[in-house]
């Protein structure tokens, strides 16, 4: 009785699709990935076999025994790396080989399940495998807990912004890795402190450096920072407080102690805050920092950025009286300014009643026409609307987004409508897999 291909054992099935049955396509593809292969097995003999120079390589780039790294851990590193090489290799094979068996028809009729749970199996060991290396687990509840420093920030955070002096470095790096990563995203509390930062865009690079100062007599550069981002709340030790005064604000001197407060290690290694009057470290606010809304009759155009950051850094200027707008407006002027000592009299008033990352709302009152500063940052794929009317938006402050007002009560939104090219993309990506479908379908096998 002669047995069908379906009933061959896989070696003796193999052999007869490559003589037999294998169409031209299938023959490249499968040759194609076995060159692959081999060409991927003799990189990693290379690669294995040069142990001086990968050595070299790691201590030549930051882990030389000088910078702290055992060469114990160098090692470590070097095969680590061959290991990871060769888990590639072993599941490539896999893949190949599991792939071929699919394409030869061993895996049809009752035997086609087979072929979903094999794939499936490969697929879940790799993955198993290369994710257990960097997956760590928390008790969320103890990762995201509050204390009572946080407890002060995240009461309408929308309202001002926080940053942290370097000066004492432990309470940094724990701003830095643990309160700016996790708990200020946890409770939506805005900083003037990037989180993540792949590429700086030519506007935030120009704005950080013309006010990161490196001469102590320009220190008040960072104070003005400061004042135009919003940043109220400062975090640092206690006994800096006549030193932001002096340095950062010599005039005004607006930087006052918020809340002293000393830190306590918790049994789980964390660290919690306990508000003390004789505290260690203090949450610092600085009252002269410009509030997220405001509403401005008093401004200067200025469609030049060099001009601009000039302007905003002047010892002279002062960013809650004046708005530097950077693009020419229709409003016409008014001298007298809307400030926060004369808003009662000018019925001039700017609230934020609804605020989420991608949707604004503010409340405005006022007396004259006016222009609405939001201390956010300006992007053109942010639409304004101005009692359900579209508005042109208008950067202001080198970095922030405004809009014109006419004098009354408006309810002014912002939202962030970036030009989609999802669905052109997904459309273009269901045709290519229709076709590759209607491609792989058709039957290109000889005909006996």
């Amino acid at each position: 009785m002669k047995l069908s291909d379906s009933d061959l054992p896989l070696k003796k099935h193999l052999q007869h699709w490559w003589k037999e049955r294998i169409t031209p396509f299938d023959k490249k593809w499968t040759i194609g990935c076995c060159i692959v292969w081999i060409a991927s097995l003799v990189c990693w003999l290379l690669y294995g076999s040069s142990n001086n120079e990968l050595l070299r390589h790691l201590k030549q780039n930051g882990f030389s025994e000088t910078a702290g790294f055992s060469n114990e851990f160098v090692q470590s590193i070097r095969m680590f790396s061959i290991v990871e090489i060769g888990w590639y290799l072993l599941f490539f094979l896999l893949s190949l080989g599991g792939l071929t068996a699919i394409l030869s028809g061993f895996f049809s009729g009752n035997r086609s399940r087979w072929a979903v749970g094999l794939l499936a199996l490969i697929l879940v060991c790799d993955l198993v495998r290369a994710d257990t290396h960097w997956i760590l687990s928390y008790n969320y509840r103890q990762k995201y807990a509050s204390n009572s420093v946080v407890e002060i920030l995240r009461d309408k955070p929308y309202e001002r912004r926080v940053t942290a002096l370097k000066q004492e470095p432990n309470l940094y790096i724990l701003y830095r890795s643990e309160w700016l990563q996790h708990l200020f995203q946890y409770y939506n509390i805005s900083s003037s402190d990037y989180t993540q930062m792949p590429r700086w865009h030519s506007l935030d690079l120009a704005f950080a450096s013309a006010f990161s100062p490196d001469d102590p007599k320009q220190y008040h550069l960072r104070g003005k920072f400061w004042q135009l981002t919003s940043t109220r709340y400062i975090l640092g030790v206690r006994g800096l407080l006549d030193t932001l005064n002096n340095q950062l604000d010599p005039t005004a001197k607006r930087f006052k102690v918020h809340s002293p407060f000393n830190f306590q290690k918790k049994t789980d290694g964390s660290y919690d805050t306990l508000i003390e009057t004789n505290g260690q470290f203090a949450l610092f606010e600085f009252e002269g920092a410009l509030p997220r809304t405001r509403l401005f009759n008093e401004w200067i155009v200025e469609t030049e950025n060099e001009a601009t950051l000039k302007k905003l850094s002047a010892p002279s200027f002062d960013p809650l009286n004046t708005l530097v707008v950077n693009e020419t407006i229709d409003l016409p002027q008014n001298v007298t300014s809307i400030n926060k000592e004369d808003e009662e009299i000018n019925g001039g008033s700017a609230v934020i009643t609804n605020y989420r990352p991608k949707r604004v709302e503010v409340e405005t009152s006022s007396s004259s026409p006016s222009v609405l500063l939001l201390n956010d940052k300006y992007s053109s794929d942010w639409k304004v609307q101005v009692d359900g009317n579209e508005q042109t938006l208008l950067r202001c402050n080198y970095l922030m987004k405004g809009v014109e007002v006419g004098a009354g009560t408006h309810t002014v939104v912002f939202e962030y409508k970036p030009q989609s090219y999802g669905l052109p993309i997904s459309l273009v990506s269901v045709i290519f897999g229709i076709l590759t479908v209607v491609y792989l379908g058709k039957d290109h096998r000889k005909t006996e």
